[in-house]
């Protein structure tokens, strides 16, 4: 329990919150005398805002004296890693369907022979072509006809969609079309979240803004649903404050605008670890600097130059583009909580990754399954993850080699082991 030995009741606070994949971090000012007091507690997977109200609690504190909230979260960035979010349909300009298949002609991981590209978020039949035009200028070439958009959208409806995305050739030259389009579909379904390409990334280049239109509408559910939890447990306890959400520039944003544009807080919990190590660096008068975050469900890696954090006009998480500024900050689904080694393996050079924690906590050694091929990770820019596992495994035991360890114990190698036939049984 922790305690306030001290403080007047007219005593005001500030509240930094973090809410991570396995861990809920809290830090507490005075604002009086400048006191802070940090707390960790266990997220809970199930229904995060459940997470960050126990860590109130413990807190011991009136939450009608706190001012400000300030709150970063890997809810969205975890969402993504796990495949988790919502089942998205795309609106898009006849023709241009397969802009999210397509995607660039060149590869981030030239001499990857085994590198293929990230699997849309959105399926084929679930992308549906718009019969519209506006050309590279802004003059609309063709208009939208309103029973193919309705048409559209029941098709959709009737799939089970649970968000759409709307991205139309040159929208951000002229976004007449997408915005008519926009309208029909709110009008046909209000319940639906509906993410359009102008008011999230107004920029040239296709793939780029289709994928993070479609991010924001993957993500936005689950935002969704947290955040209102989170508003109305706070509300119901008397919070009257600010409520700030951190930006994945550095900034922060009011609850609505995270609500509506929540990819803009994809990465919202490890920026706000790159700037507080930007903010040390300045105290320790150091103006390069590493940081490294290894959270539960994943790892997060920052650089600080000439004391700021690098910047980023577009960012590519777990391999799809993000064309808003970011501060550069890399994720992997690789943390440190659920993971474990695998026996009989050499530690180092081998890929770990636990998808989530279970039953609302971390992993423990009884918990984590055995004797299973570590699944690939993504690659260190963000790309799909790497697949020559499979085949890498499969020669190996073809060649009917094995891991060694060398009489010092400190390396490793590989060297021929007989083992008996599949078939027989007997030594080969």
């Amino acid at each position: 329990m922790l305690t306030h030995d001290g403080l007047a009741s007219e005593q005001t606070y500030r509240i930094g919150i973090d809410t991570g994949g396995t861990f809920t971090d809290f830090v507490l000012l005075r604002e009086s005398d400048g006191g802070v007091v940090t707390l960790k507690t266990l997220s809970t997977p199930s229904d995060f805002s459940v997470g960050v109200v126990n860590g109130l609690v413990r807190l011991e504190i009136d939450l009608r004296h706190v001012r400000y909230i300030v709150h970063g979260t890997t809810i969205g960035v975890n969402a993504l890693i796990q495949r988790r979010g919502a089942r998205t349909g795309l609106l898009t300009t006849h023709g241009f369907e397969d802009v999210l298949q397509i995607q660039w002609m060149n590869k981030p991981e030239m001499y990857n022979l085994f590198y293929r590209k990230p699997v849309p978020l959105v399926r084929r039949r679930d992308r549906i072509g718009i019969d519209e035009r506006v050309d590279g200028q802004g003059r609309v070439l063709k208009g939208v006809d309103p029973e193919e958009v309705r048409a559209a959208v029941g098709q959709l409806v009737d799939r089970g969609i649970e968000a759409v995305a709307i991205c139309t050739i040159n929208s951000y030259a002229n976004p007449e079309n997408e915005q008519a389009i926009f309208e029909m579909v709110r009008e046909e379904c209000p319940e639906i979240h509906v993410s359009v390409s102008h008011l999230i990334a107004r920029q040239r280049r296709e793939y780029e803004r289709s994928s993070t239109t479609v991010l924001n509408a993957y993500i936005a559910a689950p935002m969704e649903k947290y955040l209102t939890r989170l508003e109305r447990e706070l509300a119901a306890r008397g919070f009257r404050g600010t409520f700030l959400v951190m930006r994945s520039n550095g900034g922060v944003m009011t609850l609505e605008n995270a609500r509506a544009i929540p990819v803009h807080t994809l990465l919202s919990g490890p920026v706000g670890g790159s700037v507080a190590l930007s903010a040390l660096g300045t105290r320790l008068g150091a103006a390069r600097l590493i940081g490294f975050d290894m959270g539960g469900t994943s790892s997060d890696i920052s650089v600080v130059l000439d004391g700021k954090p690098q910047m980023s006009q577009m960012a590519l998480v777990e391999g799809y583009p993000l064309m808003t500024p970011v501060v550069n900050v890399d994720s992997i689904g690789a943390g440190a909580g659920p993971s474990l080694p695998l026996r009989g393996l050499p530690p180092s050079g081998w890929g770990r990754r636990a998808p989530e924690p279970a039953q609302d906590r971390p992993v423990t050694d009884r918990a984590a399954p055995r004797r299973r091929l570590p699944t690939p990770i993504s690659s260190w820019d963000g790309s799909t993850p790497r697949r020559p596992w499979p085949t890498t495994c499969s020669w190996i035991v073809r060649l009917r080699v094995q891991p060694s360890r060398s009489t010092s114990g400190k390396s490793w190698g590989w060297e021929w082991r007989k083992r008996p036939s599949l078939s027989t049984g007997s030594p080969t």
